[in-house]
């Protein structure tokens, strides 16, 4: 637990320079962001076979968060996770993804104030995806944006994925896709 003071900062994982094989699993997170990048700290971030699943993300922010100095390489995953209270970001995956690496994002709940899935990196499967907006002033459901590739995003699925009470769009497409 990384209790949030009142400017809602602190960050309860944060991973950075080189993250092979790192697993977070079934744990309670209490923070202001719940798992990130250190890329701000320690520059670009490599990862390989991250595995975050099955965990309760109580985060005053942003419940996932790898911008745009991660790199993705090899598979990794993001599955089914309880997310509750985040007012700006549900899961953020930018940055970007060595050839042939895939990131899934798969049957995780968001109950959020902001936008829920946005994501920017090759290779992202977004599938069976429950979010749904606790503020209906702001956010969309599923936003795609650019990250480290200026080409856009070249393989992308988004699939049985289930939005709602989203004032925004239930899928905004902000960067070009292959």
């Amino acid at each position: 637990i990384a209790l949030p003071g009142a400017s809602g900062a602190g960050t309860a994982v944060s991973l950075g320079n080189v993250a092979l094989g790192v697993r977070v699993r079934e744990s309670v997170l209490v923070s202001g962001t719940g798992i990130a990048d250190g890329a701000a700290e320690s520059g670009i971030v490599l990862t390989s076979q991250l595995v975050i699943e099955d965990n309760l993300l109580v985060c005053r922010e942003v419940g996932v968060r790898f911008a745009t100095r991660s790199i993705h390489y090899a598979d990794g995953s993001l599955a089914r996770n309880l997310l509750l209270a985040a007012r700006r970001r549900g899961i953020v995956m930018l940055g970007g993804s060595l050839p042939g690496a895939s990131f899934r994002i798969d049957a995780n709940t968001l109950f959020i104030a902001g936008d829920g899935i946005v994501g920017g990196t090759d290779g992202l499967r977004i599938t069976d995806n429950q979010i749904r907006s606790t503020r209906p002033e702001i956010g969309s459901g599923i936003v795609l944006e650019p990250g480290l590739d200026p080409a856009g995003i070249g393989h992308l699925w988004i699939t049985g994925n289930h939005i709602a009470a989203m004032p925004g769009a239930g899928i905004d497409v902000r960067t070009p896709l292959g």
